[in-house]
């Protein structure tokens, strides 16, 4: 997620303006779709950017309470009115197998209450499930289709 330097005044919340990468720019419009869209379905939950949790993961690698290194940093994390933490990822394209194991194996290492991992294609949808399963973490994850709004 982008934040211009107006935005990061305004927000307070400690980051600096983003570089603008326009490779990401799709993946990103979609994130903030998908977070809102969550949200607005979770009455009373609030949510936090992936630029805000890596600003969170440095401050506490700096501090000593977290190993560099660890675990997976997701798109966002959707945070329910109970205070539930739900690491939200979004995938746009389909990874190699091997890539995705590495992505579950590293949320294994998290202390998330859940992943909801929303995908774009429901052949893809079912490939990362089947994979979840294998590596016994459909406990925690879940894998599901999510077609973004159209764009005009």
């Amino acid at each position: 997620m982008r934040v211009t330097g107006e935005g990061a005044r305004i927000a307070e919340v400690g980051l600096q303006p983003a570089d603008l990468v326009l490779s990401r720019i799709g993946h990103d419009l979609a994130v903030v779709d998908l977070l809102e869209e969550l949200s607005a379905n979770n009455q009373g939950s609030s949510i936090v950017t992936e630029r805000e949790v890596r600003v969170r993961r440095r401050r506490e690698i700096t501090a000593g309470t977290r190993q560099f290194g660890r675990g997976r940093i997701p798109d966002g994390e959707l945070i329910l009115g109970d205070r539930t933490v739900i690491a939200v990822e979004l995938e746009m394209t389909s990874k190699r197998t091997e890539n995705v194991e590495q992505i579950v194996d590293a949320y294994a290492q998290e202390s998330y209450a859940f992943v909801w991992w929303f995908t774009t294609s429901s052949r893809v949808t079912e490939r990362y499930a089947d994979i979840v399963r294998r590596r016994r973490a459909d406990d925690f994850m879940r894998v599901e289709t999510w077609a973004p709004p159209p764009r005009g």
